[in-house]
């Protein structure tokens, strides 16, 4: 066997008579696979003696079997008894399902004469006594009664076979005979539609029944025959955060027939709001024409159908996402099926007119969203849609093939104006896209242009609590996805009326950036963006930023900050920060014109004069100032080669002045020390944190106490 591997021994011996033969076997292997099947391992042994009233064993076990994706644990079959009274015992277990299976039966002597034993031995006769199958989504089913079962050279027969769970059940008969037909018969009683629940999503849950039943016929020439119907009825439960809708499940269900005139089914499904409006149906044929028997092939057979899809409200869509809220619209799906069945061609149709929804975390109120998508299976289909967003459009059109390839890609257009693409407190974005976008089946290609003409930041200051983590941090077993197979060679413009504001910083911003993506690979930004009448807020006073800018390069966190703060005194004195280095991890220097020592440039800040003409209040002021926004800058270093998480000087004045060194000893847990500078003190803090909104901390030094913390951050 090709590909195949593993070992395998066997041994046997035959002995008795002609008309009464005995046979011994034993079978053992060890790893045997091939390209898509595989034993781990197997043993048997088989004592089988066809004289009338001996005894017979099988044993049988093999583990880890596995088809293709199909994997089964354990199998185990065993069986004994003689000729005419037998029984056969099948144990399966794969993952958390299990099986058992018990049959007993013999073969009935059609003629008396011992000679004829063997060719008698070809009618067998029994029942299948047990079924018991289990499975952690499906439950315990159960064989409601025996089954009994005849197999005979010219024919075979199962009487009705019930498997059952409460009043569930699904039952099967059927025959066969070589000079006959082939019939059989299903019928299911309220089988659960919970069994498909694991195919949902946490928040979706359903419940009812589906009933229905079937009979099928084939004539020894393979003429086909039969009919049958189905039809679900129950709940199905949607629950976004604490609203629960619930929807009822119905329609007329599905009905199939097989005559002289080939196969065809016809089916029907709606799903309706048990309150307000807005449902989902779905209705649709599918024939094979002159399908009549077996022995016509799928290449040969023509086929022809259609499907509906249709919603005159789509308000029910917002059940299904917490994203979403004040949904609406109508759709309808259309589509024509033709062709051969082995590769049918479909040509349809989709529309989506008068949508709305709302996306309440990023404040978007999308409105008057229409999209319209048709073709042929040799043309594409083309599509065209748009949306309003505050008072800006976006316009989608292009074309795509059914199945886009390097040689064929979809190909799509995005233009848009004033589209107002974040909406919330504290962001409010409008945009411009010119985007061209292409798919090939694997690779996303899109190229163009996006203008930001008008923003609005406003961004609230970083909680206390909140420890951003160094650049280096790893975090173990943090899922970290892979980066999409898409090419991008994106120009972003911002501006002219762009304004951004937050933690002491106010500006108006302008730039241009270049955003290069290549398959597989993080994105590059090149270009910068410019502060453009900008001050920040330091000290009490507002400083002018002239120049301002972050220049990008590589990485967006690699990005570089060169900025100037300043503010003039009324002796024409200037004074301020520069800026610098890593915008992860910037750079502060002290500035002056003319030069000066930085606890003068400092107090040129803070109160527009010479350290020398202050009060001795403000002189320590100044003085702590400066030591602080020296120390900080070399304890952060500091921290960072000597393993602690943080390390500061921290104090409004002189006396409070402190050197704090802290660190987490598990991501609950801090502990830091602080040392008085111009003071003697002392202080050490323990702080766990319970929850993500609260903690406990204790102090112990000039003063002892102790706190319980409760941290509200917007947005959490």
């Amino acid at each position: 066997v090709p590909a195949a591997a593993g070992s395998a021994r066997a041994s046997g011996a035959v002995a008795g008579t002609r008309d009464a033969p005995r046979f011994e076997a034993t079978f053992e292997a060890s790893g045997v696979r091939t390209e898509s099947a595989g034993i781990a391992s197997a043993r048997g042994q088989l004592a089988l003696d066809l004289a009338p009233g001996t005894m017979s064993t099988l044993q049988f076990r093999a583990e880890g079997v596995s088809a293709g994706e199909r994997v089964v644990d354990s199998l185990v079959v065993e069986g004994d008894g003689t000729r005419e009274a037998h029984a056969l015992r099948l144990l399966a277990h794969a993952g958390d399902a299990r099986l058992a299976v018990g049959v007993s039966g013999g073969f009935a002597a059609s003629e008396a004469t011992a000679s004829d034993t063997v060719r008698s031995a070809s009618s067998w006769q029994g029942s299948i006594d047990s079924v018991v199958a289990f499975a952690a989504a499906a439950g315990a089913w159960r064989l409601r009664e025996p089954a009994a079962i005849r197999i005979a050279k010219e024919m075979a027969s199962l009487q009705t076979a019930c498997l059952a769970q409460d009043a569930a059940e699904v039952c099967v008969t059927g025959s066969w005979e070589r000079n006959g037909p082939t019939q059989g018969e299903v019928r299911m009683v309220e089988l659960p539609l919970a069994l498909a629940q694991g195919t949902l999503p946490e928040t979706v849950a359903i419940e009812g029944g589906l009933e229905g039943e079937g009979r099928f016929a084939a004539t020894p020439g393979g003429t086909l025959s039969g009919d049958g119907v189905l039809r679900a009825s129950g709940t199905l439960a949607t629950t976004v955060g604490d609203v629960e809708r619930r929807f009822r499940i119905g329609g007329d269900g599905a009905r199939f027939r097989l005559d002289q005139a080939g196969a065809s089914a016809e089916f029907q499904a709606a799903l309706t709001p048990e309150t307000g409006d807005g449902d989902l149906r779905l209705e649709g044929r599918l024939a094979l024409p002159g399908y009549t028997s077996t022995s016509i092939a799928l290449e040969e057979q023509p086929v022809e159908g259609r499907l509906t899809v249709r919603a005159d409200d789509l308000g029910f869509v917002a059940a299904f996402s917490p994203r979403v809220a004040n949904a609406g619209g109508r759709l309808l799906l259309e589509s024509e099926i033709s062709g051969m069945a082995a590769a049918p061609d479909v040509l349809g149709s989709f529309s989506l007119e008068d949508g709305r929804f709302d996306l309440p975390e990023i404040g978007l109120e999308l409105r008057d969203l229409w999209l319209q998508a048709s073709g042929e299976p040799d043309a594409g289909v083309e599509i065209a849609g748009g949306a309003r967003s505050g008072e800006g459009l976006l316009e989608l059109q292009g074309r795509t093939p059914i199945d886009p390839t390097p040689a064929a890609p979809a190909e799509l257009t995005l233009r848009g104006e004033r589209f107002r693409a974040a909406n919330t407190p504290e962001i409010q974005v409008e945009i411009a896209p010119d985007l061209s976008i292409s798919y090939d089946g694997t690779l996303t290609a899109v190229e163009g242009q996006v203008s930001v003409p008008w923003a609005r930041v406003e961004l609230v200051e970083v909680p206390p609590m909140a420890v951003p983590p160094s650049r280096d941090v790893v975090f173990v077993d943090e899922d970290t996805p892979a980066a999409p197979e898409v090419y991008a060679r994106i120009e972003v413009v911002i501006g002219p009326d762009v304004h951004f504001e937050g933690f002491g910083f106010a500006s108006d911003v302008e730039g241009e950036l270049r955003v290069r993506q290549e398959p597989r690979a993080q994105p590059t930004v090149l270009g910068e963006l410019r502060f453009v009448d900008g001050r920040f807020a330091a000290y009490g006073q507002n400083l002018e930023i002239d120049p301002g800018r972050v220049v990008f390069s590589g990485p967006v966190a690699d990005a570089s900050l060169d900025v100037t703060a300043l503010r003039t005194a009324s002796d024409g004195t200037v004074a301020g920060f520069l800026v610098s280095g890593n915008i992860m991890s910037p750079e502060i220097e002290i500035t002056s014109d003319p030069a000066m020592a930085d606890a003068d440039a400092l107090s040129y800040i803070m109160y527009g004069k010479n350290l020398t003409e202050n009060d001795p209040s403000q002189q320590e002021q100044v003085v702590g100032a400066v030591a602080a926004l020296g120390a900080n800058v070399v304890t952060t270093r500091l921290a960072g080669k000597i393993g602690l998480d943080e390390a500061r000087i921290e104090g409004a004045t002189k006396d409070q002045a402190e050197l704090i060194a802290g660190k987490y000893l598990s991501p609950s847990l801090y502990v830091s020390y602080g040392l008085g500078l111009f003071k003697p003190s002392n202080t050490f803090r323990i702080k766990y944190l319970l929850s993500s909104h609260w903690a406990v901390q204790a102090e112990s030094g000039d003063a002892n106490g102790g706190d319980v913390l409760y941290q509200i951050e917007r947005g959490r």
